[in-house]
């Protein structure tokens, strides 16, 4: 299957490059966003680089990464994605960030709505599931906003403990 590109009434999402990362910087080094999940922040660009490449499947086997584009302005805002998909299990987690700058503005709704209406229609999906750190209010809202329900605890080895998840889950048709 070709790459997917996707769009909303104020976004673009295309497939993400390595070349975004001068506009994502700012989302993977900034160490406020990176220690809410198990990554560390990107010390360089070329680190950066590294990073969405590693993102961006020739197959897809695993998942999908999209980068947000404003309509009209084409200003990088973020990126939202499926990863760790279980075609035999028709699940996947799901994953989202802005830059700084746009957040509080509903962009993130409007590409994870977008992007789920593509797992669902598209990927045959019937579960999407996200992992959220306690911390992160914000990620937590957006999750419920978008009909996730919290389903139970997941816990990653992290920087010599254990770090827990709060896990998310939204069912197809609801």
């Amino acid at each position: 299957m070709r790459f997917p590109d996707l769009g909303t009434s104020r976004l673009e999402l295309v497939e993400t490059r390595p070349f975004h990362a001068d506009a994502l910087f700012s989302i993977y080094s900034d160490a406020a966003v990176t220690h809410l999940y198990p990554k560390e922040p990107c010390e360089t660009l070329e680190e950066c680089r590294r990073a969405l490449a590693s993102m961006a499947s020739v197959d897809h086997l695993r998942g999908w990464r999209w980068t947000l584009r404003r309509c009209g302005s084409g200003q990088i805002v973020g990126t939202v994605g499926f990863h760790d998909w279980e075609r035999r299990r028709a699940r996947a987690k799901v994953s989202y960030e802005l830059i700084p700058e746009v957040r509080r503005q509903g962009l993130a709704r409007e590409a994870v709505e977008e992007m789920l209406r593509f797992g669902f229609e598209e990927m045959g999906l019937s579960r999407a599931l996200a992992e959220i750190h306690p911390d992160n209010a914000p990620s937590r809202c957006l999750a419920a906003r978008l009909g996730f329900r919290e389903v139970g605890v997941a816990r990653r080895y992290w920087r010599g403990g254990i770090l827990p998840f709060l896990v998310y889950e939204r069912r197809n048709g609801g």
